[in-house]
């Protein structure tokens, strides 16, 4: 008895169907420039004032050495948004965030090699405490940046002490 529900349903579809192929659409869409430049959102804003602060994080903090730090923990740190935080890296620095923190590990390294106190330990155990997480990351982060493997860089440091 619920069957006239059921055609309704039909109508109903058919007529919106049919209606819906009816109508006409545009051959072609034209679209023209406008006169309008769009300026990078980079260019209009300065992030000078940025410098000192993240500056003083890194060098004075030493937020670098936390192994899982993330652009989150950096900009609450700062209490300014992840993106503002990112393009004021981008734009200051011209780098992106993960390398602006290696970037940091790496002179710790590097420190690290030179200091007497610290001759007895390996190189990843150097990495590790410079803030990298995984021996992946050390060594390929440190090729990146001298140009040469930790490794590499350990032999060409001894052989100049020779």
């Amino acid at each position: 008895q619920d069957w006239w529900w059921q055609l309704f349903s039909v109508f109903l579809i058919f007529f919106v169907g049919i209606n819906g192929l009816s109508q006409s659409s545009p051959s072609s869409l034209i679209f023209q420039p406008t006169e309008e430049t769009v300026a990078d959102p980079m260019d209009s804003k300065d992030y000078s004032f940025l410098r000192e602060k993240l500056d003083h994080l890194m060098e004075k903090e030493e937020v670098y050495l936390v192994p899982e730090l993330t652009l989150l923990e950096v900009s609450n740190r700062l209490k300014l948004s992840s993106s503002t935080v990112s393009a004021a890296i981008n734009q200051l620095y011209q780098m992106n965030f993960n390398d602006f923190i290696n970037q940091y590990r790496v002179k710790a390294f590097l420190s690290y090699v030179h200091d007497p106190k610290k001759q007895h330990l390996t190189l990843l155990a150097l990495g590790l405490m410079a803030g990298f997480n995984s021996k992946a990351t050390f060594n390929r982060v440190v090729k990146k940046v001298t140009g040469k493997s930790p490794k590499e860089f350990l032999i060409t440091l001894s052989d100049s002490l020779l």
